[in-house]
């Protein structure tokens, strides 16, 4: 309100007035509570109030102010709404990713959130739009540690605090989100690795993130592994390497690229991918460092000590410390890699018919690496680079515009001359059997039947050869078709007298 100063107004609400409380102590709004209306002075200096009201009912009110010692007067009409809330959180939510809660409000300058019943988060700023936005880390936000649908509520300009139950305290919105469970999956893993390449694995861990991953040589602790240098980083024997990678914060996606020293040992290697459970505790360790629990509880405090455990002494371990417990929800997958010298190595190849594609597989342990696979004899017909996938490679090359004659396959792995070669044959197609009828038939039916061309026809259908007749037969076979017509029409005509 704003008039001369240190007049004298009144202020009320004209219309359902009774519905219409000023709070006491807010803003210039006097000491106690009054409700409908109010008089008072406006400030000496610049003559500016400002009252706050409290109305209990939704619906439209018109508020006047007259200044009692001008008779000034001026109005308002406003139009009060319930407050209300609207909640956008996610569908599901994993345990373990933050749990993001966006609304909207239609009054208020804060708002404070409950998790079944249970206030979480209080004082959360609501922007010039009536938006707001928080997010709540799980599983330690009270609500979030068991998989199954929550309920969230939303308070506007509430006195709230942290922990307060609110059951019986009506919300300003709610909604539901559903928490499951982390998962770890893994987009397919190779069963091969050749010497000097690079070890790729690729999965995605929602709810988690970090994931770690242990090498094991086939010689245990003591051999040389997948790259000794990185086990000195983490202080492990040689045979151990160790390694862990941060998830995406998008789509939870991880990927491990493994450096494989020219010199590690050949053979199968074991390997475990592995995450923590919601607790963030590895099994029965202790810890959410998987070296700093093994070491303690396997190695008497010293990783160097399990330099005498053999691969499955350490295997036994590992699955100890993190499958072993009770009630562990650790996430673990075991695989085994082979590792040897870069090979390829040709599959059998057929004889393939000019103008047909031929197709040439194979094998390698150089997984996600190319090898160049050459056709060339009685002509060249060139060079494909393809690439290998699950170990294995295959390669396609046109016959249309080459010649017939033998052909050498070559395949090489681009790296210190490691090569295989296989012979194929581009050969013509071979000619279809054709069918001569027999003319014998025909030949002896011309021989002695001049004409009556159905004959001959019937003879071609039945396959089979037709008797032969002289003239005088075919005279008597005629009289006597003549005298048993003869009869059949005297009969005919005695019947009818």
């Amino acid at each position: 309100m704003t008039g001369s100063p240190d007049n004298t107004i009144n202020v009320a609400v004209t219309r359902s007035g009774e519905f219409a409380v000023f709070p006491p102590g807010v803003n210039d709004n006097p000491s106690s509570e009054i409700t409908g209306s109010l008089t008072d002075e406006l400030d000496d200096v610049d003559g500016e109030n400002i009252y706050s009201i409290y109305f209990t009912r939704s619906g439209s009110y018109t508020i006047e102010v007259q200044d009692l010692n001008s008779g000034e007067m001026d109005s308002v009409d406003v139009s009060v709404v319930k407050k209300k809330a609207l909640l956008d959180p996610p569908d599901t939510c994993v345990i373990g990713d933050d749990l993001k809660i966006n609304g909207t409000v239609n009054t208020g300058n804060t708002v404070d959130i409950a998790i079944d019943d249970v206030i979480v988060k209080i004082n959360i700023a609501v922007d010039s739009q009536g938006q707001f936005t928080e997010e709540l880390p799980t599983p330690r936000t009270h609500g979030t540690a068991v998989e199954g649908d929550i309920e969230l509520k939303v308070f506007i300009d509430e006195d709230l605090a942290v922990g307060e139950n609110v059951k019986d305290l009506s919300e300003d919105g709610s909604a539901l989100a559903m928490m499951i469970g982390g998962s770890l999956s893994l987009d397919g893993s190779p069963a091969f690795v050749a010497r000097g390449d690079t070890l790729r694995l690729t999965g995605t861990a929602p709810g988690f993130d970090s994931v770690d991953l242990l090498a094991i040589s086939p010689k245990g602790g003591g051999g040389d592994g997948l790259n000794p240098s990185d086990s000195d980083l983490e202080g492990l024997p040689p045979g151990i390497t160790y390694y862990s990678e941060s998830t995406s914060g998008t789509d939870s996606r991880f990927s491990f690229e493994i450096d494989v020293q020219d010199g590690a040992d050949e053979g199968e290697y074991l390997l475990f991918v592995l995450v923590p459970g919601k607790d963030g505790i590895y099994g029965r360790t202790g810890s959410s460092y998987l070296l700093d629990g093994v070491g303690e509880n396997y190695a008497g405090g010293n990783l160097q000590n399990l330099a005498s455990k053999m691969q499955d002494e350490l295997d036994a371990i590992i699955k100890d410390a993190t499958l072993g417990a009770g009630g562990s929800d650790d996430f673990v997958k075991i695989l085994y890699l082979g590792v040897s010298e870069s090979s390829v190595k040709l599959d059998k190849i057929e004889d393939v018919v000019i103008g047909d594609d031929l197709v040439v597989t194979g094998s390698s342990n150089r997984e996600g690496c190319s090898v160049a696979v050459r056709l060339y004899g009685a002509m060249d017909l060139g060079r494909e680079l393809v690439t290998v996938e699950d170990g294995r490679f295959s390669a396609v090359f046109e016959t249309l515009e080459a010649v017939t004659g033998t052909y050498t396959v070559e395949v090489d792995d681009r790296d210190d001359g490691h090569t295989d070669t296989a012979v194929v044959r581009i050969i013509v197609p071979t000619p279809l059997e054709t069918f001569s009828p027999t003319p014998t038939l025909t030949a002896t039916i011309k021989s002695t039947v001049t004409a009556t061309p159905t004959q001959t026809a019937v003879a071609d259908e039945i396959g089979e050869e037709v008797p032969t007749m002289s003239h005088i037969s075919w005279s008597v076979v005629l009289i006597a078709i003549g005298l048993l017509l003869a009869g059949f029409i005297g009969v005919v005509y005695l019947r009818r007298r």
